[in-house]
């Protein structure tokens, strides 16, 4: 027999190993940037991504805590920032800051969830952004795998190397459903 109760418990255990997930991914990100810097021969992983998956990490330990409004503001800080970060790469190479800045389909990706994070902590139902949202990281997630081997999706690399296509591809896979889940 099945219980509503142990749905909402998957749900909320799913939601919180979510935030963990995202939350150690970003601060790996963030700690590679820092530690390696340039060095010759190395790509480093870029910190825009980490200081998102960092801050929608919170948001979603948010969302299990039911603070609504510390969702919000992570979810508002989370669309400013992936902004922001998206108009870094109109920089020249020389600036600094540059480093910071993410590829499109990151910025789609990361809206999306923002976005469909607003609406459900504020409408408690399943939405159509919510919906759209889920269908978008979903294709962008394989897409994202698909970049590495197949040279025709290259554009669609959520990662700034290859081998971070593998871890950051199923969490944009998976991070579409857990929100919408969680109005019931």
């Amino acid at each position: 027999m099945v219980e509503s109760r142990n749905v909402t418990v998957f749900w909320l255990c799913a939601t919180l190993a979510l935030s963990i997930t995202l939350g150690a991914v970003g601060v790996t990100i963030v700690y590679d940037a820092m530690t390696a810097g340039d060095t010759p021969g190395r790509l480093s992983l870029r910190p825009g991504g980490g200081i998102l998956a960092i801050t929608l990490g919170i948001g979603f330990a948010a969302i299990v805590l039911q603070k609504r409004w510390l969702a919000t503001i992570f979810a508002a800080t989370v669309l400013i920032c992936a902004l922001t970060f998206s108009a870094l790469k109109a920089l020249p190479d020389e600036n600094i800051i540059r480093i910071l800045a993410i590829n499109p389909v990151l910025l789609l990706v990361t809206t999306l969830i923002a976005l469909s994070v607003l609406t459900t902590v504020w409408t408690y139902q399943i939405s159509a952004l919510s919906i759209v949202a889920a269908g978008v990281c979903l294709i962008s997630g394989i897409l994202s795998l698909l970049s590495h081997w197949h040279p025709v999706f290259e554009s669609f690399h959520l990662g700034s190397v290859a081998e971070s296509n593998i871890v950051v591809s199923p969490l944009a896979r998976i991070s579409h459903s857990y929100p919408a889940s969680l109005a019931d």
